[in-house]
């Protein structure tokens, strides 16, 4: 984990006797958000993971930002996973995909993959999506109150397996979900980072199983696709791509496909779920946008282009994933030579991790940062490194068209059946799993009917109120 680097002057927490700064590794990994808040809070812009150790160093910032993302040569991105990954495991081959690959090779499997996430390719995808949304958000029940955490990632879920794999909802669609969740879990362990041993029942133990599961779920996807014939979806984009004679191999293909299965439904579940939730606190904002929704598109189906007429939904969701991004650390990169970090020179090999969350709430960028005011982005002059809900510069997320378009076709589909409201004695805490933000106990919502008289908003309980100001 890079940890035994020499010592430099960067302040941060101390590390332990014996542990050293590994401690503090599992510390962050167990709860990233409330270590950088901390972090942020005592040490200012540039904090060690552990005090004068240059292994883990944090930048918060846009400066930062762009000096470390727009420069892919100098810092590359993270390639290793956390958990030690055997030679020649499963483990080893879903760590073959784009977001390990760096330089070159990178540049190669990126333009590979592009054709996947053409124009004409999402707006299949859209088509695709629409007939799951109509028929998922047609059968919540009005007037109650459920899940809308679960409710969202089920949808989610349904709809990246139809654009994306070309598969139907059943109990293997059910299996690969829980799969991909328990791989994303497990990779950051604070146990299997402390043990990495194959003992039976222990966390290390479940991931290495977890994983030849996940390979072997993924290949049998691969195998179906090729069996059947390519189709339109991003699996047989994937099988399909070829560029001047260069082909995914097939441990690439099982490590894309993997990486794509893991992350392609919960961020879009999660950034759909803060909305509904930042909605139903502020009900002025959602009639607006319910209105937006019928003059625009009524109760037909939205298409790509009634959506590009929807200004409001936009700024929505532009401040709710600005204020709760989905990914609320994402960004790590190591060092292939020694460089300057503010007032701080720091060597090769050190791993600079940058965060979305904390860069949202700069306010120079964004007066009273932790306020959910969606108007602000009517005239506001964000530069590229300033909000990064997907990333900045040459390594900026290649799906993140593909999760905007289906978020903001989750919500207008839902919004056209009912509202949100917030029901009373609702507690909402954070938690951070695998590198997805969401609600640690659920997102108890009520979905009523648009005809139903609308309710006062109510405030929340529990830690989410670190995050966001909100009035209770």
């Amino acid at each position: 984990m890079f940890l035994d680097l020499p010592r430099v002057s960067v302040p941060g927490p101390p590390g332990l006797p014996l542990w050293g700064p590994q401690l503090n590794l599992v510390k962050f990994f167990g709860n990233p958000v409330k270590t950088m808040l901390e972090l942020h809070q005592s040490y200012g812009e540039v904090a060690a993971m552990t005090h004068n150790h240059a292994g883990w160093v944090f930048a918060f910032g846009a400066k930062y930002n762009q000096q470390i993302l727009s420069d892919a040569q100098a810092f590359h991105n993270f390639a290793e996973s956390p958990v030690p990954a055997p030679e020649g495991s499963a483990a080893a081959m879903l760590n073959h995909h784009l977001v390990s690959q760096n330089a070159g090779v990178h540049r190669e499997k990126r333009r590979l993959m592009m054709p996947a996430f053409s124009k004409a390719r999402l707006l299949g995808y859209a088509e695709r999506a629409s007939a799951v949304i109509e028929r998922v958000a047609g059968g919540w029940p009005r007037g109650e109150v459920f899940d809308m955490r679960r409710a969202f990632f089920d949808m989610s879920l349904e709809v990246a397996m139809s654009t994306l794999f070309g598969v139907d909802v059943g109990s293997e669609v059910q299996r690969l979900s829980l799969l991909s969740q328990r791989f994303l879990e497990l990779i950051i362990s604070p146990g299997a980072l402390l043990f990495p041993f194959r003992v039976p029942g222990t966390p290390y133990a479940r991931y290495l199983v977890t994983c030849e599961e996940l390979v072997g779920a993924v290949e049998a996807l691969i195998a179906t696709r090729r069996r059947e014939g390519l189709g339109s979806d991003l699996l047989s984009a994937l099988v399909g791509a070829e560029e001047d004679g260069v082909r995914f191999s097939e441990h690439e293909l099982v490590g894309q496909v993997g990486l794509m299965l893991s992350a392609s439904h919960e961020t879009t579940a999660m950034s759909s779920a803060w909305a509904a939730l930042m909605l139903a606190l502020h009900p002025e904002e959602q009639e607006a946008l319910i209105e937006d929704i019928r003059e625009v598109v009524g109760d037909r189906v939205a298409t790509a282009e009634d959506l590009d007429r929807l200004p409001r939904l936009d700024r929505v969701l532009n401040e709710t994933m600005r204020l709760l991004p989905a990914t609320p650390v994402l960004f790590y990169r190591r060092a292939q030579r020694s460089f300057r970090l503010g007032d701080h020179e720091l060597p090769e090999g050190s791993t600079v991790l940058l965060s979305p969350l904390l860069t949202h709430r700069e306010a120079r960028v964004f007066p009273e940062p932790l306020r959910f005011r969606p108007d602000r982005w009517r005239d506001l002059e964000v530069g590229p490194y300033d909000y990064i809900p997907f990333g900045a510069g040459p390594r900026r997320c290649i799906g993140g068209g593909f999760a905007w378009q289906t978020v903001r076709q989750i919500l207008v589909g839902a919004l056209q059946r009912g509202r949100f409201e917030v029901p009373e004695r609702t507690r909402v805490d954070y938690r951070v799993s695998g590198i997805i933000m969401s609600p640690k106990r659920g997102m108890s919502l009520r979905f009523a009917a648009h005809e139903s008289p609308p309710r006062t908003a109510r405030g929340i309980d529990g830690t989410l109120n670190e995050l966001v100001a909100l009035a209770n």
